[in-house]
């Protein structure tokens, strides 16, 4: 640390005028400087690995089940497109695990975040998708297709490519960060665009027992604690 080594230029002639044991005393300071660089070394370290941890999920948690998952652009903020997700997970002893995941649109009029909500168009199924032993995960999309119905901001068919980088929270929800590239129905950067996952109680086909607009989470800072917490903060 460059204030450290210039405080050592100081005192150094200060122990060669006056101190009887100058070598020891100069070595006791070089050893307290490098403590003193470890330990900021840790901090930031620590800071670091704290910034990025994700999850505070136990070591094989299995995420099998059905999901509303809600996807936000910049192109329409608080108009998240909306997926009916499967996740079918298999762990290993290590608490890793690989699962199939299974994105099934739901059609949404245009200015609308709870209408009509049926299935609609193709199901999107990517297998061998691995998920650490806390839960951390991505999914490289490619570039895929999903119909107008079911985009709300446009109406129009949407052509992207996409990789969504994840994490578990808890046992009933899932969020992240989406990157990639709309191709059309116009070219746009989704660097910024965000996710969430919200496990539900049946198969997703029922628009009428789907969470409504603010009970579920499309970016990390919305998702609920797990059942019996209390609310969650869906601002």
């Amino acid at each position: 640390m460059v204030h450290q080594f210039r405080f050592g230029l100081v005192l150094l002639p200060l122990f060669a005028l006056g101190c009887p044991d100058t070598q020891a005393r100069f070595d006791e300071f070089v050893d307290a400087t490098k403590d003193m660089d470890v330990a900021d070394e840790e901090s930031d370290s620590g800071s670091e690995s704290g910034a990025t941890e994700t999850t505070g999920v136990d070591p094989g948690q299995d995420m099998s089940g059905v999901y509303l998952l809600a996807l936000e652009t910049g192109l329409g903020p608080d108009s998240p497109l909306q997926f009916v997700t499967t996740i079918e997970e298999t762990l290993a002893d290590d608490g890793s695990g690989i699962a199939t995941i299974t994105f099934q649109p739901l059609s949404l009029d245009v200015g609308s975040t709870i209408a009509p909500r049926e299935f609609v168009g193709d199901p999107l199924v990517f297998p061998d998708i691995a998920f650490d032993a806390t839960g951390n995960f991505e999914l490289d999309m490619g570039i895929v297709m999903v119909t107008g119905a079911a985009n709300p901001i446009t109406g129009s068919d949407i052509t992207a490519s996409l990789l969504l980088s994840g994490h578990v929270v808890h046992a009933d929800a899932l969020c992240g960060d989406i990157t990639g590239m709309l191709m059309s129905p116009l070219e746009y950067d989704l660097a910024g665009s965000t996710f969430g996952m919200l496990r539900l109680a049946d198969d997703g086909s029922d628009p009428a027992t789907l969470p409504g607009f603010g009970m579920f989470p499309y970016k990390c800072s919305q998702v609920p604690p797990p059942s019996g917490d209390g609310d969650g903060d869906t601002g």
